[in-house]
């Protein structure tokens, strides 16, 4: 058996602990990665259950999911701006905030609003430095256009997403002044940009800068802030799995793809089913670094202990020993007193964990 689990208690600490850095400011939720690897639909539940009641994804899958599980009137913002039609549709049909990044993005989800004599909420994203999606801030004048000539779009907010909040205090500033002073010329044109949001998890925890009207906070639900601190909040999700086989292998064998780790001792193996492909030692978001995903599976063929994850079996821990392969890995269980069928606790990021049942505790 192996399942991810979700403690319950982590996540309402961890939220406590944001709503104190907040003061009273409004949280929406950023549920993207099927709610930060905890279940979409459970992850929106326990934030209910604490007041939270905004929510933003980055499908529209997810944002008609969450709409038909019983969120008929909580706040469903979709981060990403998108012109196609069947999406548009669906997005206007569940009643889903909307975001326009772009003045054919307004265009095409206007005309869909007014084909179906509606108005639909609408967020602007100002992009600042991330380069994907937004108007950049000196688009100030086709953002106007947009209150002037759209009547299907009823534009509630503005919001821009920070690239290096975790590390680059400077940066993230820059990004911060850029915002406000899009911001600034829509109210000077005399129009509402609504509720305006800019920090993220890290640049909550790290800086004190202003927050704004809100604040739309993912990684640190689950306690993980990139960087060195973790701020006082408690990781959510481990692996429960148990040891599939146990056999003692001769020194000098050698284990794992290529070979790439030599016995030097006579070592008692247990074997887990699970590896890389359930996200078993890989990296997320800025804890990456500059690797690839194929430089990341190269390292955990060839043996790279940095991407072991900690094991731990009737509260020891043990050692991952080669490479972690596909499905499965291997641990040293030499000087440890268990069986086959004992439970091990690997830690893991559950943004990353795939193919398994998730366990709420």
């Amino acid at each position: 058996m192996k399942s991810l689990i979700i403690d319950k208690q982590a996540v309402k600490y961890n939220v406590q602990e944001i709503k104190k850095r907040t003061d009273h400011t409004r949280i929406i939720a950023d549920l993207s990665g099927d709610g930060q690897g905890m279940g979409l639909v459970m992850a929106a539940v326990m934030l209910r259950e604490e007041g939270i009641t905004s929510y933003a994804v980055s499908e529209v899958a997810d944002a008609v999911l969450l709409r038909e599980s019983n969120f008929a009137n909580e706040e469903i913002l979709m981060l990403r701006s998108t012109s196609d039609q069947d999406e548009l549709l669906q997005l206007v049909e569940h009643n889903i905030t909307c975001t326009i990044g772009s003045y054919d993005a307004g265009i095409a989800l206007n005309s869909v609003a007014e084909a179906r004599k509606t108005v639909v909420e609408v967020k602007i994203e100002i992009d600042t430095g991330l380069g994907n999606f937004g108007f950049s801030p000196s688009e100030t004048d086709k953002i106007i256009n947009l209150f002037k000539h759209m009547g299907g779009l009823a534009i509630v907010g503005m919001f821009t997403r920070l690239s290096a909040s975790w590390k680059n205090k400077t940066l993230t500033k820059s990004q911060l002044d850029a915002f406000e002073e899009a911001a600034n010329k829509i109210t000077d044109a005399g129009f509402d940009p609504g509720v305006l949001n800019a920090l993220d998890s890290a640049a909550l925890f790290k800086y004190d800068f202003e927050q704004m009207d809100a604040v739309c906070i993912g990684s640190a639900i689950i306690g993980r802030i990139p960087g060195k601190s973790n701020f006082g909040l408690t990781k959510v999700g481990y692996i429960e799995a148990d040891i599939e086989e146990i056999d003692w292998v001769i020194k000098g064998s050698r284990l794992g793809y290529g070979g790439a780790h030599t016995l030097n001792n006579n070592t008692r193996i247990g074997v887990i089913s699970v590896g890389w492909v359930n996200g078993i030692g890989l990296a997320v978001g800025a804890h990456a670094g500059n690797l690839t995903l194929a430089a990341r599976l190269r390292r955990l063929l060839f043996n790279k202990a940095a991407n072991h994850p900690t094991v731990r079996i009737n509260g020891t821990k043990v050692k991952v020993i080669g490479s972690i392969s596909m499905t499965c890995m291997a641990v040293d269980l030499t000087n440890v007193n268990c069986s086959t069928g004992d439970k091990t606790i690997i830690e893991c990021d559950p943004r990353l964990i795939k193919g398994l049942t998730i366990e709420y505790r």
